[in-house]
């Protein structure tokens, strides 16, 4: 049966790593098997969790493993990922639906195909395998309807959790991406929305390393040394600026903005401002993954300064924002601990 969902692919965010976590803890052990993988080699609850958090720190060129998560009609509901990820060359694709009663309603071949442009362009692949176990049938089905080639069956362990099995080794070039280009103008992101992405993530990537580097935690809300204001409130500040402008206005992520409260607020613990920061980063990039070139070039829907300007003037503005104020945060770092 064809499915009439309104389906839609993002990149993770730490609020799903407790679904994917749970997706693995709770399968029934038979259902595992079917797959190919072995109920007694999964990591931990824990370990899934502290895997996930740990590939959303990571820039895309240093990534083990990359996800994207499945929706439909607004609600995740599975996930995609890859491994054995040689940036600029090959990675490993997995597909899991994670409710069985969606499973086999025709979304897996549209979800996949809008999963590819993360994986190719993301992680700049020339490759992208799959090798899913031989004698499951959903995946295969998949994978050949979406236009994988089918390189060679053999037998093999394909991963950690798996028992040794026959599998069957599916390849999908770069030039044979059925997703590039102009068939999904819609969600592929532009020249200027992928830089945007590589400088927000990497100053806030930045950001939560100067906060990490403070030695005493207290020295994040000291205000000293004719500096107006603090470590933590810089902090505070960025990611209530991106959440609002980007994930609320161009997102409509519903974050709803305290900017008082970033100045006012003091002593937050370190670790909540570190989540802010990974919040921030999923929020911004999931935002700007979803905008066209058209929407570069319209008004921005808010006067921030008082006259229009284009969103996508606005952007580069924030970004800009962003490192001059990372600046002033290493600046009362090392003014306050050398």
């Amino acid at each position: 049966m064809e499915t009439t969902h309104r389906l839609s692919v993002r990149e993770l965010q730490v609020s799903d790593i407790a679904h994917i976590a749970d997706y693995w803890a709770q399968a029934n052990p038979d259902y595992l098997r079917g797959m190919g993988a072995d109920p007694e080699k999964l990591p931990s609850r824990e370990q899934f969790t502290a895997m996930l958090s740990e590939q959303l720190t990571q820039p895309y060129e240093a990534k083990k493993a990359y996800c994207t998560i499945w929706e439909a009609d607004g609600q995740p509901i599975g996930h995609c990922n890859v491994n054995k990820i040689e940036f600029g060359e090959s990675a490993y694709m997995h597909l899991h639906l994670w409710d069985r009663s969606i499973r086999q309603q025709g979304m897996g071949v549209e979800l996949v195909k809008m999963s590819l442009p993360y994986f190719f362009k993301n992680l700049q692949l020339k490759r992208l395998f799959c090798e899913p176990y031989a004698l499951n049938p959903a995946p295969n089905k998949t994978l050949e309807k979406v236009g994988f080639e089918l390189v060679k069956e053999y037998v093999t362990t394909p991963g950690p959790i798996n028992f040794e099995q026959p599998v069957k080794l599916w390849c999908m070039t770069r030039e044979a991406d059925v997703s590039d280009t102009s068939k999904v103008s819609d969600t592929s992101a532009s020249l200027v929305t992928e830089t945007l992405k590589t400088l927000f993530r990497r100053d806030l990537l930045r950001l939560k390393q100067e906060i990490e580097s403070y030695r005493e935690e207290q020295n994040l809300w000291i205000i000293d040394k004719g500096i107006a204001n603090s470590a933590g409130n810089l902090c505070l500040h960025l990611t209530g600026n991106l959440r609002a402008f980007i994930g609320a206005q161009l997102g409509q992520s519903g974050y709803i903005r305290n900017r008082d409260a970033e100045f006012s607020l003091k002593n937050v613990p370190r670790a909540e401002l570190l989540a802010g920061i990974d919040e921030t980063i999923a929020v911004v990039e999931h935002t700007l993954d979803q905008l066209t070139e058209a929407q570069l070039q319209e008004e921005y829907p808010q006067q921030v300064f008082g006259h229009p300007m284009t969103t996508g003037y606005f952007l580069i503005h924030l970004a800009t924002h962003l490192g001059y104020h990372l600046g002033q945060v290493n600046y009362h770092r090392r003014l306050l601990e050398g």
